[in-house]
């Protein structure tokens, strides 16, 4: 399943949220990929150069809780030539600690009284709102 949202405010005004689920996907992985848009010109467009890839900001959440951010460098030499590079931060390779399983951690923040992990009551009425609209809209479209 697939979803294309809009937040309807000034802040988030014409940034797609694209969200993907399901149990056949490529890879099992929840994350968060932040594509960000290309600058309004391309500079090096006159020297042959081609238009680079958007430069991506990546928070893997499960498994391997890491951060990447992708972008674009002048590569070494005479030449005018871009690619694209990435900066990995792994937080298990760089803390040798054993992280807990994501449910240990949510559970012992539960017995704390620890909040910051579970959705505010306003929350989690709009997130019901949303499904409820997209579950609607198919009932709707499936009566003959």
């Amino acid at each position: 399943m697939a979803l294309r949202l809009k937040i309807d405010n000034w802040r988030w005004a014409g940034v797609p949220f694209m969200l993907r689920s399901g149990k056949r996907l490529k890879s099992r992985v929840t994350e968060i990929a932040i594509q960000f848009k290309h600058p309004p010109t391309h500079f090096f467009h006159e020297m042959g150069v081609p238009m680079p890839k958007a430069n991506m900001l990546v928070f893997r959440i499960q498994p391997d809780e890491a951060i990447s951010l992708t972008f674009n460098a002048k590569a070494p030499g005479m030449e005018m030539s871009i690619q694209g590079v990435t900066m990995d931060f792994n937080y298990g390779h760089t803390f040798k600690e054993e992280l807990p399983e994501a449910y240990e951690r949510l559970l012992l923040d539960a017995m704390r009284g620890e909040g910051s992990f579970f959705p505010r009551r306003d929350e989690a009425a709009e997130s019901w709102r949303i499904v409820d609209s997209i579950r609607l809209a198919w009932e709707r479209t499936r009566q003959p």
